[in-house]
C-alpha cells in the first residue's frame, strides 16, 4: 500500500500500490472514492497527464501514449492499463514490454503533474518545501526483477534527484 500527501495549496492525494501500482483510499486516507466512476471523477486529475505503455492504436511497438488532464476529468479509462478498482482505486498497469517515451527504453503507465496545463515546460524549482510520503506494495514484478515506483526530475530533464525503484 502507498500513501502520498504533498505539502502544497491544492488538497492532498492518497496513493496505494496493487498489481502494479493503485492510487487509491489507503489507510488514513479520508477520501470516499466510488468504484462506479472513472479515476478522473474520484481525483482531481486537472493538473496531471497520463502516459499509458500503448501507442494510439493499442499497440505497445510505438511511442507510448498520452491523455491530457481535460480528457482524464472527462472520465478517461484504458483497461488494464488505467482503470477504477473494485475500491474506487485507480489502477495503473504496465508490463515489461510495451511502448516508451522517446526519452526512455523502459514502458510506463504514469501520471506526471502539470504546474501550469497543458504546459510541460514549467517544472518544480528545488527551492522550498515539498513532502512526498510513501509505502509501497509490489504484487508483481517483470523477470528482470525491477519496477520504477517514483521519481523527481531535477533542473535536468533527463537526470533524476530521486528515484525510488523495486528491486
Amino acid at each position: 500500500q502507498q500513501k502520498m500527501k504533498k505539502n502544497r495549496n491544492r488538497s492532498s492525494t492518497c496513493l496505494r500500490a496493487f498489481a502494479i501500482l493503485v492510487i487509491g483510499a489507503g489507510t488514513g486516507c479520508a477520501l470516499a472514492l466510488n468504484p462506479n466512476l472513472p479515476p478522473g471523477q474520484n481525483f482531481d486529475l486537472s493538473h496531471w497527464y497520463l502516459t499509458l505503455p500503448v501507442d494510439r492504436s493499442g499497440g505497445t511497438n510505438g511511442t507510448a501514449a498520452t491523455i491530457s488532464a481535460p480528457q482524464l476529468a472527462a472520465g478517461y479509462t484504458n483497461p488494464p492499463y488505467f482503470y477504477t478498482g473494485t475500491d474506487g482505486a485507480m489502477v495503473f498497469y504496465c508490463p515489461a514490454t510495451g511502448a516508451t517515451t522517446s526519452g526512455s527504453s523502459n514502458p510506463r503507465s504514469e501520471l506526471r503533474e502539470q504546474l501550469n496545463p497543458p504546459d510541460n515546460s514549467v517544472d518544480w524549482t528545488a527551492n522550498g518545501v515539498n513532502v512526498l510520503t510513501a509505502q509501497c506494495k509490489a504484487n508483481g514484478i517483470a523477470s528482470g526483477g525491477q519496477m520504477g515506483i517514483a521519481q523527481v526530475h531535477g533542473n535536468s530533464p533527463n537526470m533524476p534527484l530521486v528515484i525510488l525503484r523495486y528491486d
